[in-house]
């Protein structure tokens, strides 16, 4: 039975760990710097008691990514069940373990997943794909995006 635990003010906050999954490039910690700053400090002030940020390759493919993200959370905690945020590539290593029904992944939650791919990987496996980007289209769509923050 999954229980949670409660904030100060009442709010439900997930009893199972959370594992924090980074993107592409990713790191756990880079000298001073974390690459999720301050996500397992509000995590922990917000009620949560178990996080844990995994360390997998940050240049490798999706398959050698998501091994090492369900190795790593095998190795913290076994068969039991976590939640995952991840962001980017992250949470296209996770998915790829919910596809292959890893019995670790409770939830997921995604923050700036490309689930439909990226020009910028598009690029760099065939760099002539850039030719096929119109300037003026890019600049429509740069600029709609501008007029849509704007209606907001």
């Amino acid at each position: 039975m999954i229980t949670a635990t409660h904030t100060r003010e009442g709010t439900p906050m997930p009893a199972l760990p959370i594992v924090l999954a980074h993107g592409y490039l990713g790191f756990s910690s880079l000298g001073p710097f974390q690459y999720f700053n301050k996500v397992q400090s509000i995590l922990r002030a917000a009620g949560a008691t178990e996080i844990f940020a995994s360390i997998v390759s940050p240049k490798q493919s999706l398959a050698d990514r998501s091994a090492q993200l369900a190795a790593d959370i095998t190795a913290k905690y076994g068969n039991q069940k976590v939640h995952v945020i991840a962001h980017s590539m992250g949470g296209l290593d996770a998915r790829i373990l919910i596809q292959q029904n890893n019995p670790n992944i409770a939830t997921l939650t995604t923050l700036g997943t490309p689930f439909r791919g990226t020009l910028a990987a598009d690029v760099a496996l065939d760099p002539r794909k850039l030719t096929g980007v119109s300037p003026d289209r890019l600049l429509q769509v740069i600029a709609q995006y501008e007029l849509d923050q704007l209606a907001l």
